[in-house]
């Protein structure tokens, strides 16, 4: 077992389920709840929160903008979310190759889309209510 595999079983094991977003925090790293089909490893499961957007999948769920350790941002739906302790996080956080404080420096609004047009700024994105435009 290679050295990231063995740091993300220590992971898991401390890791906390998330039951109030609110609670969350940019930067916050997190680890995801498995996916069918989806790679369960340290790349592809670890990542810090970049925005949160309330009720915006098709089923009323969130949708979680996570950066994976590779430098990628990724879209999770659907998915449980976990806390990793403080000094763990730390310690995964030296294995990214985009670090938090660069996403600010290049990032200050948080403005991030999805697809080629949901493009939201913020961290804590709340439910949009389409407008009718024959009201």
């Amino acid at each position: 077992m290679d050295k990231k595999s063995e740091f993300f079983e220590v992971i898991k094991k401390h890791a906390t389920p998330i039951k109030d977003l609110q609670g969350l925090c940019f930067g916050q790293v997190v680890v995801t709840g498995l996916s069918i089909g989806a790679q369960y490893d340290f790349d592809n499961a670890v990542g810090f929160v970049c925005q949160i957007r309330r009720e915006a999948d098709d089923s009323g769920g969130d949708v979680f903008l996570l950066r994976h350790p590779a430098g990628e941002l990724v879209c999770h739906v659907n998915q449980g979310l976990f806390a990793v302790p403080e000094d763990i996080a730390r310690r995964a956080l030296s294995l990214f190759i985009r670090g938090i404080e660069v996403e600010m420096i290049e990032n200050p609004s948080l403005e991030y889309t999805i697809g080629e047009y949901l493009c939201e700024s913020g961290f804590i994105i709340e439910k949009r209510i389409p407008v009718d435009p024959f009201i």
